[in-house]
């Protein structure tokens, strides 16, 4: 959230005043081309304020300069390294983490999956916290939808975080076909147990998964249902790129690696600071 709010322009000047070391965090992606008033209002209040500016999404190099105040800090995971068993039941195992919850679009996975020739080839497990009203409502017609499809479908609510990790561990791909979705930590945490991961072209994070995943137009059902059908055709390549999905997270992801730079740049703060 953009800390240009009565209470967060309020609090970070008491804290200046103070004399306490600030961070802001948003999830702007660090490279775009079109900044805008608010990134550029935010960018000269860091710099007035003398905050460390970080973020969880990179964007592209491509589409212009970063933030000038703002450093690249993302989502981390520890790699877990374990003898994977590929399609149990000689199915292919497709998991989806994410809240009960209409931008998150599980109607577009489970409309997407049923254009797929073959309903045999998988099987779908849908997780995810069910804690409100919209929540309710979401999963009545996710039920509703479940019931006109013609492959199976596993639906889990609230589970303890650790059953979480056990279902990354016992399925073969991950898919977040959320809209609106700034910044999401669960493609990285399947990425982890060696899952490919397909997410949509508005997710800030999924160049996380680099070749390992896929991307599809937000929104777009028929090309979800390609870039599925591309997926779920060749096992071997979705092999391959489970297992280079975890060498991405052990290469850049650990904890280690996103927390020793942050570290690193508070410590020359405080020594330009301190001269």
């Amino acid at each position: 959230r953009t800390p240009i709010t009565a209470v967060g322009l309020i609090t970070s000047f008491l804290f200046r005043v103070l004399g306490t070391k600030l961070v802001f965090y948003t999830q702007t992606p660090l490279f775009r081309i079109d900044r805008g008033v608010k990134d550029k209002l935010l960018n000269m209040y860091a710099k007035v304020m003398g905050a460390v500016w970080i973020t969880p999404c990179r964007g592209q190099a491509v589409l212009g300069a970063p933030l000038a105040n703002a450093r690249f800090f993302p989502f981390s995971a520890l790699p877990h390294c374990y003898k994977k068993d590929w399609f149990q039941d000689g199915r292919i195992s497709i998991l989806m983490v994410g809240k009960f919850l209409p931008r998150k679009r599980h109607d577009l996975l489970l409309n997407a999956l049923a254009r797929l020739p073959d309903p045999s080839l998988f099987r779908v497990t849908l997780v995810g916290e069910l804690s409100d009203v919209t929540g309710s409502k979401t999963m009545d017609a996710i039920i509703a939808q479940v019931s006109q499809m013609n492959f199976e479908v596993d639906i889990r609510t609230n589970l303890p975080y650790e059953d979480v990790m056990e279902l990354y561990r016992s399925h073969d791909l991950f898919v977040l076909p959320s809209e609106n979705e700034s910044a999401s930590v669960s493609n990285l945490e399947a990425m982890s147990y060696g899952l490919p991961v397909i997410v949509s072209s508005c997710n800030r994070t999924g160049d996380y998964s680099g070749a390992s995943g896929w991307s599809f137009q937000s929104r777009s059902l028929e090309d979800l249902a390609f870039v599925l059908q591309v997926a779920v055709s060749n096992r071997d390549e979705l092999k391959r790129r489970g297992e280079l999905a975890r060498e991405i997270v052990e290469r850049e992801f650990t904890p280690d690696q996103v927390y020793r730079p942050l570290f690193d740049a508070y410590l020359q703060r405080s020594r330009n600071g301190a001269s």
